[in-house]
């Protein structure tokens, strides 16, 4: 599976974390069951179980990088999006900054309402540039 529709299976299944904070496991278990390589599969853990760990910590990186918007008022796509697009920015270091900043937008696109990829395009360009919004 390529990177993009991985990145996508990853949004959905931390986006159902935040209704179901206890399903962690199961979603886990759910990678077992899907036709990923061993590769991907490695990958998706390591993204899904990186945000849900650090999941304060990045919060706390997109509160320090809003001027003049609310964190609490950031739709949870929108949240889930940035969290893995801070994730592979900040942490996990194994995607390069553009394509990581690319795929969140990519994903804002799918997912997000109108307006989103610009957001999310300005926060992640300004943790990347170490500047606020």
């Amino acid at each position: 599976m390529n990177r993009r529709k991985l990145r996508r299976k990853i949004f959905q299944w931390l986006f159902e974390l935040e209704f179901r904070p206890d399903a962690i496991e199961e979603i886990k278990k759910k990678l077992d069951t899907e036709f990923l390589t061993e590769e991907d599969r490695e990958f998706a853990f390591n993204i899904i179980e990186g945000v849900w760990s650090k999941k304060e910590e990045i919060d706390e990186i997109i509160k320090s990088h809003l001027k003049g918007w609310d964190f609490e008022r950031i739709s949870l796509v929108d949240k889930s999006i940035l969290r893995i697009g801070i994730y592979e920015l900040c942490f996990w270091k194994n995607t390069p900054p553009k394509v990581a900043i690319n795929e969140a937008v990519e994903l804002s696109k799918a997912f997000g309402k109108d307006g989103s990829p610009e957001f999310i395009n300005g926060v992640l360009g300004a943790i990347f540039r170490g500047d606020g919004v």
